[in-house]
This record gives C-alpha cells, structure tokens and sequence, in this order.
C-alpha cells in the first residue's frame, strides 16, 4: 500500500506500508527495513557539486523510520536510522537528519546539519543550521540559531543568536 509517483522513487522500496514518495528519486534508498508511514515529495537535480538527493533519498542504514514528512529537494536526505516523527519543510530542510526524533523545520536549509537532535523547532531561511545533536530548541527568524550548539533555546528575530554559542537554557 505505497504510492510511488516519478521515476526511481521508492526504487529500492521492498518491504515497508503506507508511505508516499513524489518526485525523481524521492525515497529512492529506502532499503529492506520496514519504513512504514512516510511522505516525500521533491526531486533530486545535478549541481556542479554532485546531486542534490530527492527528498528522503539518501541511502536508510540499519534501522527503520516512520512517521517522517519531507516536502523539498534534498529534504531528510541522511542515511536515515530511526528517525521518527519528523517534519521538513523547504530545500533541503533536515539536510543530514539521521536517528533525529520530533524534528520540525520549515525553511530553506532549516535545521539542515540536525543529525541525531530531537524535539527542535526551527523555522525561517537557514534556521537551527548549526543543530548537530543537541535538544529542546526553538529557533524561529532567517538564520536565527545559525551556529549555535546549545540545549534548550530560544531565539526569535533574525539572525538572533547567530553567533556560535554552546549555552543551555
């Protein structure tokens, strides 16, 4: 009960139910896990850099993911690893997202570098960029949170709190 609609999404899709992929390449790794209730629209493109991955089509590692919605080019395009409950919205929104849980970026590039953090908000151009593996942040303007490293923080304005950081609270 998948819907694949583009060439080579869900390509590598053997088991897994309820999820749907729009776009060339979207959820094109998805792999032998069972990666159930998962929606990907955006297809990959040639840079001079190398592709830009469709959303959700990086290679899935070892463990299953669920529950994601990825709407964008390069959207959730990590090696997903039990990421859950996750919400990317933009180009390349949660960029490298891997074993993240409770994730919601909306915004070109937001939240891009967010690999294994949980329960961030980030919202405008660029936002949370520099959220690697920290928690409970809420960053919402155009490159608000851009560099920062902290846990549990807030910044609300542009560029507000750009600067790296690495406070918690």
């Amino acid at each position: 009960r998948n819907v694949a609609l583009g060439y080579q999404a869900q390509l590598e899709t053997t088991i897994g139910d309820s999820n749907i992929a729009i776009g060339y390449q979207a959820m094109g790794e998805s792999g032998a896990f069972q990666n159930d209730k998962n929606i990907a629209i955006g297809s990959s493109y040639p840079t001079g850099n190398g592709d830009v991955l469709g959303a959700m089509g990086g290679d899935w590692a070892t463990a299953a993911s669920t529950n994601n919605i990825a709407i964008g080019t390069g959207s959730m395009s990590g090696a997903m690893n039990g990421a859950d409950k996750n919400v990317a919205v933009g180009v390349l929104s949660l960029q490298d997202l891997t074993e993240g849980v409770n994730n919601t970026a909306v915004g070109s590039s937001a939240g891009a570098n967010i690999a294994d953090g949980s329960n961030n908000v980030t919202l405008g151009f660029e936002a949370g960029a520099g959220i690697v593996a920290h928690l409970h942040n809420t960053y919402l303007g155009s490159k608000a949170g851009q560099s920062s490293t902290g846990t549990a923080c807030v910044a609300v304005g542009y560029q507000a709190l750009k600067a790296t950081h690495t406070q918690t609270g």
